[in-house]
């Protein structure tokens, strides 16, 4: 699920799906999957890359973050 999800945030991102950041990259993006038994305190998954800076794209850190995440990072 969280693959399908990213791909979804990844694609809106490169068709421009937010026009309220005009010409500024996104600056903060989140990653949640919750199982049915999950907590909502304690998801199973919960990536969140929140204002770094002008010049990194959220979502190409949120990636960053999932692959480390697969690969036990």
């Amino acid at each position: 699920m969280a693959g399908i999800l990213m791909r979804a945030l990844e694609a809106g991102a490169k068709w421009e799906g937010d026009r309220r950041c005009v010409e500024r990259t996104a600056s903060s993006a989140f990653l949640t999957v919750a199982r049915p038994t999950d907590s909502p305190q304690k998801p199973y998954l919960n990536l969140i890359v929140n204002g770094i800076n002008n010049k990194i794209n959220a979502v190409e850190a949120l990636r960053r973050k999932l692959n480390d995440w697969k690969n036990g990072k």
